[in-house]
């Protein structure tokens, strides 16, 4: 059965295919030594041969994905207080030995909102990705264009880690990984 192929046609399947591969082999090397290098939870690289083409992008956060998630198994437990404060949470880490927290969150929120016309401000506390855009008008003066902070992670120098556990939407047994001194570790809330 003929093919009706170009003359100049050559296949990149194998090719992709064994880069890909020597790329992920290589990660799992650098995890395994405990190297630095890896690949961010969540990030992404796409391959083309013709024309040579690469680049690495984050691709968004979604609750089933398992990508943005890393392999570690909780180091600590802290109670879930809905109105403990996530300064206290990184207190707590502190003392217990993981000195220069920064903890991350597995979806983003929106924390303070400003109005580029009136300079209104206000207290969002929703996750980015949720936010609707009905509610991005601002409510004083209807003017469309508000600047938003969005909290990626908390560290105990940023003011945001003064906002409480239940304004970060998070859920009673969320596990969140933190970069401390000692290298990676993982958190989780629990119930009483």
């Amino acid at each position: 059965m003929k093919r009706d192929l170009p003359e100049a046609a050559m296949p990149t399947t194998a090719p992709i295919a064994s880069i890909a591969g020597a790329m992920q082999v290589h990660q799992a090397l650098l995890y395994l030594h405990g190297k630095t290098g890896l690949l961010d939870p969540g990030e992404k690289i796409f391959l083309g041969l013709n024309p040579w083409t690469a680049f690495k992008m984050q691709i968004q956060r979604r609750e089933i994905c398992l990508a943005h998630d890393l392999s570690i198994e909780p180091a600590m437990e802290i109670e879930y207080e809905p109105n403990m404060r996530a300064q206290e949470v990184l207190e707590q880490l502190d003392t217990s030995g993981y000195a220069e927290p920064v903890l991350w969150l597995r979806n983003e929120v929106i924390g303070k909102m400003t109005c580029r016309r009136c300079g209104y401000e206000e207290q969002a506390n929703a996750p980015l990705r949720k936010y609707p855009e009905s509610q991005q008008a601002c409510p004083k003066c209807g003017y469309e264009l508000r600047d938003f902070e969005v909290i990626r992670n908390l560290t105990l120098e940023d003011s945001s880690a003064s906002v409480i556990l239940k304004e970060l939407c998070l859920t009673k047994n969320e596990i969140l990984h933190c970069e401390t001194a000692k290298g990676q570790i993982a958190i989780q809330f629990c119930q009483t």
